[in-house]
């Protein structure tokens, strides 16, 4: 019975840990603005600007200077047309967290994915823990109070 109790208290803490080590990421990767430095300081940003129309230009960013952010980037950056603003290192656009993923939260995204994935992998192992348990020994998995009263016949 200690060992279970054991089990379960070491499962309630790394689960808890590797959920909250997520949800830090993943808010991190979606609220740090991946924007070019040059945008962030300017900060114009944040105002309506113009869509990018392929039928009137070819590129976006021309000899370093984005005609729709109007401002000066770095070689670098792209101009991301979902959330059509100039991105520092871009990547891609993620869609799951809708934002851009750039220099600024590479890694922050980085860490999310691999937070998702090792929580993944955790639970995929207590349940090969449970299960290999309640072919092994039933009874062993019935620790709550109300089974104590419970005969075979009623199970």
């Amino acid at each position: 019975m200690a060992l279970l109790e054991r089990k379960v208290s070491l499962v309630k803490y790394v689960s808890g840990g590797l959920l909250a080590c997520h949800i830090v990421c993943h808010l991190m990767s979606t609220t740090v603005d991946p924007a070019e430095e040059s945008l962030r300081l300017n900060n114009t940003y944040r105002t309506p600007r113009p869509t990018f129309d392929r039928t009137q230009h070819d590129h976006v960013i021309v000899e370093l200077y984005c005609s729709l952010c109007g401002v000066t980037v770095s070689g670098h950056a792209r101009h991301c047309r979902a959330c059509n603003k100039c991105v520092a290192g871009f990547d891609h656009h993620c869609p799951w967290l809708n934002n851009c993923i750039g220099s600024r939260n590479y890694w922050w995204f980085f860490s999310t994915v691999a937070s998702a994935a090792a929580w993944l992998l955790w639970m995929v192992a207590i349940l090969v823990l449970i299960v290999g348990e309640y072919h092994k020994n039933p009874a062993v998995l019935r620790t709550d109070p109300h089974y104590e009263n419970m005969d075979s016949e009623t199970i």
